[in-house]
């Protein structure tokens, strides 16, 4: 999990950062299981909802603000979007 997190800092690309992120995730997936009971396994469904939810709006958050002629796919494209008008 630390190794996944360390990795999606490093990263420049955003869709790179998104999965290196995944893999931190999947470790944070397996902690439940530890539990090995009811709670667990129904952890891991509510977990599986909640980060499909999340990895699918950042994805169409993505989509949206690229346009035909410019990929936002750079950290940096993201500085200060909420202070640019279009």
């Amino acid at each position: 999990m630390f190794v996944g997190n360390l990795l999606a800092l490093i990263h420049r690309d955003i869709k790179r950062m998104l999965a290196c992120s995944l893999i931190a995730h999947i470790g944070y997936l397996f902690l439940p299981l530890l539990a090995a009971g009811p709670e667990g396994v129904a952890s891991i469904g509510f977990y599986l909802v909640a980060y499909f939810i999340d990895t699918v709006s950042t994805l169409a958050t993505i989509a949206a603000l690229s346009s035909v002629y410019r990929e936002m796919q750079d950290g940096d494209a993201y500085a200060n979007l909420a202070y640019q008008r279009s």
